[in-house]
């Protein structure tokens, strides 16, 4: 029997992805014909993807939402916040795609297990935004070393990590 993906869910992943794909739009009038098209069939891959729960697929819809982004910022000057907010824009949108297939095929979500997964996304889209402007400012700020990236990046991922490991033993 197929079972559908979780409707709230699913439509907010999918209404996220169709965000990203107006900013990268939006990021660049000058260029809205040629990244429409990309962005229209990231957004369709995305939403033919949720509903078939099959994430491979909308993860490359992401992707080419992502590559409108960067198509419409090359030859302009970096602004790494709008850039981090994208990524975490795209980052929920995973999120609650991956959600809402969960959701079509687990009985056993609780009322509480799904506050702690909302708590877990919210934790990990929130954690994203600061550490990828961090990574992003010592990236352009032409450090000597590369050695503060790395430890902001290796930090932030493993408590990323251990974020999770903590939600997949609850």
């Amino acid at each position: 029997m197929r079972r559908w993906p979780e409707p709230r869910s699913a439509a907010a992943g999918v209404a996220s992805a169709c965000a990203g794909g107006g900013w990268a739009v939006a990021a660049s009038p000058r260029l809205a014909g040629a990244l429409v098209p990309l962005a229209v069939v990231g957004a369709l891959l995305v939403a033919g993807a949720t509903v078939a729960r099959h994430l491979p697929t909308a993860a490359g819809g992401l992707g080419l939402l992502g590559l409108a982004y960067l198509a419409g910022r090359a030859g302009r000057p970096v602004s790494v916040l709008p850039a981090a907010g994208f990524g975490c824009l795209l980052l929920l949108a995973a999120e609650l795609v991956a959600l809402s297939s969960e959701l079509a095929v687990r009985s056993d979500w609780s009322g509480r297990a799904l506050v702690e997964r909302a708590g877990a996304i919210a934790a990990v889209v929130g954690g994203a935004l600061p550490l990828a402007w961090l990574a992003g400012e010592a990236g352009l700020a032409r450090l000597g070393s590369a050695l503060p990236v790395v430890v902001a990046g290796g930090g932030g991922l493993l408590a990323l990590v251990g974020l999770v490991a903590r939600q997949a033993r609850r």
